[in-house]
């Protein structure tokens, strides 16, 4: 046993000899440092954001989102869409302690070793264990070359508690060690020394560019070239954004502006009379002549003159948002080149033409107002473009600011029991207008025709129409879920019955007493009708009495939402079910209609391509034929002008109008006549279509459901009848199609009827079948039941040998 006075000796000594060696300023080991303890994560992002600027990236942003936990630094590189460029992040972990973040660093630490040494894209990654004062650190890179020379980093470590992984993607640079150790170096700085989240830089994206007007400019480079043929030099502004563009001769004399505007009308209207008033002067001795072709514009006009120094044309027109004016020197214009130039000015202008939802608030112009819109009306607001979007002004005051986000967010949390204003657009025949409706609404009264139906059908409304004013049923196949609502149809229409459900005689009147009604009981918000001026809310007629006009509607505090119910355009027509759908809060699916309607357009413009001698067609639509005692024949027909929706199906098939010299007294769509269509021997007419919905006198019959040649018979066999002194007729030329139909399937059957070697029967049923299960909700078999076409040999007709 060691003696206890040895010990004690020995204590004592190392004690003095520890204090002389402190003594001399020799010391042994320090204590051990405390260690590092990292406490907010967005505080570590954000220090990253405020100071790096590597060749990573010219700034990295902190990202929405953070916590005190969890935090992410990022930079928009453009290789990922949308919120800056997620996929080139540092994400930054504060977590419980040295040990956690240690293990989380192991996890990756033993991924990326794995991939070190290995070859991919022909290139083999590139191991790096660059750490700088970091605890630990790993990571991984590869520069490669598809086609374009790119890179990728993968790179993970951990100081203390605070644990970071990144990866980077590169086009056009390359990775090497000096990079990846100023990165190692600026997230340990990060790490070290922390920054309030207000010092942290945040991402503005740049707003879209805007390529409205600028690209149509640049389109019309060859129509330029074809029809200014004193240039040959064309071409827009460097400079040119906004609404408005031109594409000019490099002196800027000749040119054609284009402007985006949501109201295009007006601009035409304030600058026709200028345009108008020109005909009839004198410029260089030369007559001003008026050019009246309108091609595919809504409305347009134009003058232009042959001197001997110089001939020049002058053209103002509109379609759709689009307003152009064409100011172009050319060479010995005639009325027919005039004409040519505006039938290609407005099927360029026509090309560009997108539906979308055409309502103050849509600001990225597509079929919904949502979240979408919001967050790119900051963008704009925030870089000053918003005179570039022509429905950001969601509370349409004047002025693009913080108040229309907030109006835009009240627009999208709006319900039918806290509605907001919203400013859209209506379809009328004597112009389109914007007019102001409460929305969304829930409860409505509806004009009820065919074609109101199936949108309403579109957008799954029921019992949300209260009401309707109808003259005639609908049919019950095609619509079985809406047959309720003619409960109370009576041949005579009575406002002093007691009516369920109908509140007008005809499908444009509606009664104030009977509307009152339903307004008063039912909470009716809307009246929903069509476009036509002179038939629907046109207020009493001799045969309707005390009915609504649109004034009249507004005055009860109502809306007016008005559509275009039986366009051929899908352009509006897609607008128009956009609308509805926002103005009922139901959901439609625009995007898969738009897709099927492109497919089957671009069908039948590709087999019509090589028609040189298209048939001349005229088209029928109210029809009376009925013979006396005394076999006096007593018959009146409707014959469709080029205005009329029904003519327009005809021409989307394939078909020359052969009336379009006919004078039908301005706007009219019709011309009544009572010769058995004796008059229309003078114009050519090879074939005659007769549209006819279910019947609304006389048997009841469905197309849908299959009884046209049985029930419906003999009241088809009138349409032809009626038109018995025709060559068509002659010719067993005249058909009756379904007008219960969408319009689409309409023009499909039209035009088998007109070319029935390139479109055949089975075609047109094989579209009908798939627009039918896709957007009706029907199956195949109830279409193959259907007929949708009768000739004149399925009703026993037979005209001349």
């Amino acid at each position: 046993m060691l003696n206890l006075k040895l010990l004690a000796f020995i204590t004592m000594a190392i004690v003095i000899v520890a204090g002389i060696l402190a003594g001399l300023g020799i010391h042994g080991d320090n204590p051990e440092e405390e260690e590092f303890v990292a406490e907010d994560a967005s505080e570590i992002a954000a220090s990253f954001s405020a100071n790096y600027s590597g060749f990573f990236g010219e700034d990295f942003y902190l990202a929405n989102g953070y916590t005190p936990a969890v935090a992410k630094a990022y930079y928009p590189n453009g290789a990922t869409s949308g919120y800056g460029s997620d996929s080139n992040y540092v994400t930054f972990k504060v977590m419980k302690d040295k040990e956690a973040a240690q293990a989380e660093f192991s996890t990756n630490a033993a991924d990326y070793s794995n991939q070190i040494g290995k070859v991919v894209m022909g290139s083999k990654v590139i191991g790096t264990h660059e750490r700088g004062g970091l605890d630990d650190a790993i990571g991984y890179y590869n520069n490669f070359n598809m086609g374009t020379p790119s890179s990728y980093l993968y790179y993970s470590g951990y100081h203390g508690n605070a644990f970071f992984e990144s990866y980077i993607y590169l086009k056009g640079q390359s990775v090497n060690q000096d990079e990846v150790a100023k990165l190692a170096e600026a997230i340990v700085d990060a790490i070290l020394n922390p920054k309030p989240v207000t010092e942290a830089k945040i991402y503005v994206e740049p707003a879209p560019d805007y390529k409205g007007v600028a690209q149509i400019a640049e389109s019309l480079e060859a129509f330029c070239l074809t029809f200014g043929d004193y240039v040959n030099d064309y071409s827009v502004p460097a400079d040119a954004t906004g609404p408005l563009a031109r594409i000019a001769d490099p002196d800027g004399k000749y040119y054609v502006e284009v402007t985006k505007a949501a109201d295009p009308s007006e601009i035409y209207k304030s600058n026709v009379d200028a345009v108008k008033n020109k005909v009839g002067t004198t410029v260089m001795s030369t007559e001003v002549l008026p050019i009246n072709a309108k091609g595919d514009f809504t409305d347009g006009t134009g003058n232009y003159y042959n001197s001997a120094k110089v001939s020049m044309i002058d053209y103002i027109g509109y379609k759709g948002h689009y307003y152009v004016h064409a100011h172009l020197r050319a060479v010995n214009v005639t009325d027919e080149t005039a004409a040519n130039m505006v039938e290609a000015l407005s099927s360029e202008i026509a090309a560009w033409i997108q539906p979308m939802l055409e309502a103050y608030g849509n600001v990225n112009e597509d079929f919904v107002i949502d979240q979408n819109d919001v967050d790119l009306l900051k963008i704009i607001i925030e870089n000053g473009v918003a005179a570039d979007y022509m429905y950001a002004d969601a509370n349409f005051d004047g002025v693009v600011d913080s108040n229309d986000v907030a109006y835009l967010q009240k627009i999208i949390g709006a319900t039918p029991a806290n509605p907001v204003e919203v400013k859209h657009l209506n379809r009328f025949t004597k112009g389109d207008y914007f007019t102001v409706s409460k929305l969304p609404v829930d409860s409505v009264l509806m004009t009820g025709s065919s074609n109101m139906f199936l949108m309403a059908k579109y957008a799954g409304l029921n019992r949300e129409i209260k009401g309707i004013a109808y003259n005639g049923k609908i049919d019950a196949s095609l619509f079985p879920e809406y047959q309720w609502l003619f409960e109370d149809a009576s041949t005579t229409f009575d406002p002093n019955t007691n009516l369920k459900y109908r509140v007008g005689g005809s499908a444009g009147y509606f009664s104030i007493e009977l509307s009152t009604k339903h307004i008063v009981n039912d909470g009716v918000k809307a009246i929903i009708t069509a476009d036509n001026a002179a038939q629907y809310l046109a207020g009493s007629s001799s045969s309707y009495a005390n009915c609504f006009d649109e004034a009249g509607v507004k005055d009860n505090g109502l809306s007016v939402i008005r559509f275009k119910a039986a366009s051929t355009d899908m352009d509006e027509y897609l607008s128009d079910l956009a609308l509805l759908a926002f103005a009922t809060g139901k959901e439609i699916d625009l995007e898969g209609m738009k897709a099927w309607c492109d497919v089957f357009f671009a069908d039948i413009e590709g087999k019509l391509s090589n028609v040189d001698d298209k048939v001349r067609v005229a088209v029928t639509s109210a029809v009376s034929y009925s013979v006396g005692s005394d076999n006096t024949v007593s018959t009146y027909n409707y014959i469709s002008s080029g205005t009329s929706d029904y003519t327009k199906v005809a021409v989307a098939a394939g078909g020359e109008f052969a009336l379009a010299d006919h004078d039908f007294k301005g706007s009219s769509s019709s011309a009544k006549m009572t010769d058995l269509g004796l008059w229309l021997k003078d114009y050519d007419v090879e074939k005659i279509v007769h549209i006819k919905t279910a019947a609304t006198s006389g048997k009841v019959f469905s197309w849908y459901g299959g009884t046209a040649l049985t029930d419906g018979k003999e009241t088809l066999k009138i349409g032809p009848l009626a038109l018995s002194s025709t060559e068509a007729y002659y010719n067993n030329e005249i058909y009756v199609v379904c007008g219960d139909m969408p319009v689409p399937l309409r023009i499909a059957y039209v035009a088998h009827v007109l070319y029935p070697e390139l479109f055949t029967e089975n075609w047109a049923d094989s579209y009908n079948k798939s627009y039918s299960t896709k957007f009706l909700g029907m199956t195949e078999s109830q279409i193959e039941n259907g007929v949708f076409f009768v000739t004149m040999d399925d009703l026993g007709l037979k005209g001349g040998a």
